[in-house]
């Protein structure tokens, strides 16, 4: 979510039992990303796999690019991507709400579909 315009900055929710916290709490940044339509399958393998234990980009065959501004890649094929420097951090119940001041952005130059939870059951799609 968008946490500010000046300066820029967004916010993730991360339950806390997952890799990704020690990760963002190791490197100080974290990417946020908007996959596309065409990133359906990729996005349910990432959010079902653990990077403590899975390679993910080995074994999903997904485009990256190095960031700009922090220690992270970009995905390709995504709509957009939001390299972010780690700026503050909460508890909120079972989840770490990650703040991160928007250090780059990069916008997709060919036009794609933003991918969307439709609803329960790992449904994903584009909106109408």
């Amino acid at each position: 979510m968008i946490t500010s315009y000046e300066p820029a900055m967004m916010a993730i929710g991360v339950y806390k039992g997952h890799y990704s916290v020690k990760c963002i709490r190791h490197s100080k940044c974290f990417t946020l990303v908007y996959p596309s339509v065409d990133m359906a399958k990729a996005a349910l393998f990432f959010g079902e796999h653990s990077g403590r234990d899975t390679d993910k980009f080995a074994q999903f065959n997904t485009k990256t690019t190095p960031a700009k501004k922090i220690d992270s890649v970009l995905l390709a094929d995504a709509v957009a991507n939001f390299e972010c420097r780690l700026v503050k951090q909460i508890a909120t119940g079972d989840h770490i709400t990650f703040f991160g001041e928007v250090v780059c952005a990069h916008i997709n130059k060919k036009p794609k579909k933003r991918l969307y939870s439709l609803g329960t059951g790992h449904k994903v799609g584009a909106v109408r």
